[in-house]
């Protein structure tokens, strides 16, 4: 449902193919020895459509530990050709790491956009914290 109760007639992008792109990853990395999937935190957000309620409450609820951690926000990365990555701040070290990342495969040239109101997704309220939203446009 949208924000006012409306269907979400391209909840197959935005929501669905985040979440997929989630559980393939949490597949991938349970692979991984216990010591490093300890590190490794798999959040999963809802209500961005309602005034971003869900990592509101998330950072409300860590707000001691948050700005020490590195945050990867998904958001419409199912369709379209081009992969943006939008970071807040100054430093673009997280973006150019996955820029790297995706370069490599083949799929991907990514763009680095530093991110805004307009840019906002459920990474807004992370904005003080080390982190990047990947998107498809």
């Amino acid at each position: 449902m949208g924000f006012l109760g409306n269907a979400n007639k391209t909840n197959y992008n935005d929501n669905t193919s985040g979440c997929i792109t989630l559980l393939k990853l949490m597949e991938k990395y349970q692979k991984l020895p216990q010591k490093q999937k300890d590190k490794i935190a798999f959040v999963f957000f809802d209500n961005e459509e309602k005034f971003l309620l869900a990592s509101f409450s998330f950072k409300h609820q860590h707000k001691k530990i948050y700005k020490d951690k590195t945050f990867v926000n998904l958001d419409c990365v199912g369709l379209g050709n081009q992969m943006n990555l939008y970071y807040f701040g100054k430093t673009t070290q997280i973006a150019n790491e996955f820029k790297k990342v995706l370069t490599e495969n083949g799929k991907f040239v990514p763009r680095i956009k530093r991110s805004s109101m307009m840019s906002m997704s459920d990474h807004y309220p992370l904005r003080k914290a080390n982190h990047v939203c990947l998107t498809r446009s």
